[in-house]
């Protein structure tokens, strides 16, 4: 058994942010809410950790372990979705899912990772 446990350390690229729908809701106190819903997409480069792990014990005969985390850079797509609810005219909260998948340029197969991210926020404006 040999599972290979990968981290990301970190991520850089250019991405977009396109809001196709958005509107408003009343409440019943008569306050409104002003939401909107975005897509986003990028590309870019990933920096992660690899690691195999084994159940097998060391070979005292090899000089390589490939149990030793190593670190490389490999291209990454990113895409997701979120929305944004405007809470009043300063404070907003977000909720955004985003799918980052990598892929090993090294590897001829083309191996692809991917790593799911659920965020949660809140913004506030100036």
């Amino acid at each position: 058994i040999g599972p290979v446990v990968e981290q990301i350390n970190y991520f850089t690229g250019l991405g977009a942010n396109v809001t196709p729908i958005y509107g408003k809701y009343q409440l019943t106190n008569g306050d409104v809410v002003y939401f909107d819903w975005f897509f986003t997409a990028g590309v870019g480069l990933a920096n992660l950790t690899s690691s195999e792990l084994n159940c097998l014990p060391k070979d005292p005969n090899s000089p390589d372990d490939n149990r030793v985390a190593t670190a490389k850079t490999q291209t990454q797509i990113n895409f997701g979705t979120g929305q944004r609810y405007f809470i009043d005219k300063n404070l907003s909260l977000v909720w955004q899912v985003r799918d980052i998948v990598t892929v090993d340029p090294q590897n001829p197969a083309g191996r692809f990772t991917s790593n799911l991210f659920l965020s949660l926020g809140l913004g506030y404006f100036l």
